[in-house]
């Protein structure tokens, strides 16, 4: 039986089907305790510090300690705010990012929403995050994607602080959650081997 406990946080317009394939892999490895982070306001219409504090209030509530984030999109968002600015670190180590727009997307101009604005590529929120990320404080590893349209340009969920780091190319932004290179580093990540990936 494997320790970790693994918590998923879906992204824009996402709900936990997002996350099931990975869940399913995991599962298949040995691990069990997985848990998932919905919320219906996926759409930009409130602050994703807002959503990262009820993010602080479910952890609390599932009461777990060893834990590693999974955020798809938007969600490794939430989850480095939680990590960076609500004390996540005193009980998590390692995050696993999947196509994060950590420098913004062009394509949240087309919303004038607060969560909208907030992955706009001058975000102050972003920032902000990318600043308190260099401490390495917490192990961050990142998937990204460079035929990504939803986060434009790809690139932008690369951070040079990452742990490890893997370039997947696929389709559209959502099928990059579920290719077989993505799940074999998700695995390799929460594992936490030596293995070297190219960026």
């Amino acid at each position: 039986m494997k320790k970790e406990t693994i918590i998923f946080i879906h992204g824009v317009l996402g709900n936990s089907r997002e996350y099931l394939p990975i869940i399913n892999h995991l599962k298949g490895h040995g691990y069990s305790s997985l848990y998932g982070f919905s919320y219906e306001e996926n759409f930009g219409t409130i602050s994703l510090t807002e959503l990262a504090k009820r993010f602080d209030v479910f952890i609390k509530e599932l009461n777990k300690k060893d834990l590693v984030i999974i955020g798809l999109s938007q969600g490794g968002i939430i989850a480095a705010y939680w990590l960076e600015f609500l004390g996540g670190k005193e009980i998590c180590k390692k995050c696993i990012t999947i196509c994060t727009p950590f420098y913004g997307s062009y394509l949240a101009y087309i919303a004038k929403l607060p969560g909208a604005r907030e992955l706009r590529p001058r975000s102050q929120l972003l920032r902000k995050i990318r600043e308190a990320m260099k401490e390495n404080d917490v192990d961050y590893y990142g998937i990204w994607n460079p035929f990504d349209l939803a986060v434009f340009p790809g690139i932008h969920a690369k951070m040079n602080i990452f742990k490890r780091g893997r370039r997947v190319n696929s389709a559209l932004h959502n099928t990059t959650f579920h290719e077989e290179e993505s799940l074999d580093f998700i695995l390799e990540a929460v594992r936490d081997k030596e293995e070297k990936y190219k960026l």
